[in-house]
């Protein structure tokens, strides 16, 4: 399993957090890849679906949640704050603040802002990652664009 840490450094907002996602989300669907999107609660869920309907990057992302009525497995981004795959996804971005479980997916996509709070839980969540042996990976937003650090 492939375990990737994102910081968006100078966030000190979720919404500056979630900002970043469309072109993170984009590029997993150009790979292929089908990605269920984890967020701490429903009102996120429930934003960052509004948001992506809104602005999109180079187009349509084409995602929805449970709210939608289509089912979780039709969609290639499945927004949820609820436990498990339930999209039968490759890949989980998982937000500051969501659930623990990771259960299920080849790779994981930890995104995270500069407050201390979240770079604590990121450290923890790293730390768990190595003692798991998981291919490790790290970068950072800085000055417009992602760096990969490690």
């Amino acid at each position: 399993m492939r375990i990737s840490f994102y910081l968006v450094a100078d966030a000190t907002t979720p919404g500056q957090v979630d900002a970043q996602l469309p072109r993170l989300l984009d590029k997993l669907l150009q790979a292929g890849q089908r990605v269920e999107l984890r967020c701490p609660d429903e009102a996120r869920a429930t934003r960052l679906s509004d948001m992506l309907w809104k602005e999109p990057l180079s187009g349509f992302l084409p995602h929805g949640t449970a709210d939608d009525g289509i089912p979780p497995e039709k969609q290639p981004i499945f927004i949820t704050h609820k436990l498990g795959n339930q999209s039968d996804a490759t890949t989980l971005v998982r937000l500051s603040g969501s659930d623990e479980s990771i259960d299920g997916y080849d790779e994981i996509l930890e995104l995270f802002s500069g407050v201390e709070s979240d770079r604590k839980i990121a450290r923890e969540r790293w730390k768990i990652a190595q003692q798991q042996e998981a291919e490790l990976r790290y970068f950072m937003f800085e000055h417009g664009r992602w760096h990969k650090k490690q």
